[in-house]
């Protein structure tokens, strides 16, 4: 094997949080080129009553695994509780999404392949500037160019069954 990029080490204290809204963030750590275009891992913080909003990925396939607390998903049909050390995955094409139902923050590392879909929380940071509250049609556009569908018919159920607050509303 080949070290690419000359990194064999990514340190505790390396990289830049990344607030996407007020609730979630994002903290890259392997980018597609320390791995040769393989794939990308990033730590995810998702703060008590959070949820992602439920989207469907038609270029990656991720896999959480859950480093502190516990998380609910749902994932197609399926909906799991996962605690820490459990392993989630999310295949491509399939509608997904994962909570945040506990009383102290879930700590998650994503791991992502192909790797490009790192560059999403980046620019996503950027329009959502910290704040929660964003240019609709920018993400709309966002979204777009990962090639995401979004699936807010399903925050309802969850959001009331889970109590948790709606990202879309803010409630």
């Amino acid at each position: 094997m080949q070290v690419k990029n000359g990194r064999v080490l990514v340190r505790p204290d390396e990289g830049r949080q990344i607030w996407l809204g007020t609730r979630i963030s994002a903290l890259p750590r392997v980018r597609g080129e320390d791995t040769g275009g393989s794939l990308s891992a990033l730590e995810l913080t998702i703060t008590p009553g959070s949820i992602v909003v439920p989207h469907t990925h038609s270029r990656e396939d991720e896999v959480t695994f859950v480093l502190e607390g516990e998380i609910g998903a749902r994932i197609g049909d399926h909906v799991v509780v996962a605690p820490s050390g459990s392993y989630v995955l999310k295949p491509r094409n399939v509608p997904h999404t994962f909570w945040n139902a506990g009383s102290r923050n879930a700590r998650t590392l994503e791991m992502i392949s192909p790797p490009e879909f790192v560059r999403y929380f980046e620019e996503l940071g950027k329009i959502l500037g910290g704040s929660g509250s964003a240019d609709r049609s920018a993400e709309m556009e966002l979204d777009r160019r990962y090639g995401l569908k979004n699936h807010p018919e399903w925050l309802p159920e969850l959001v009331s069954k889970y109590k948790l607050k709606n990202p879309l509303s803010g409630k």
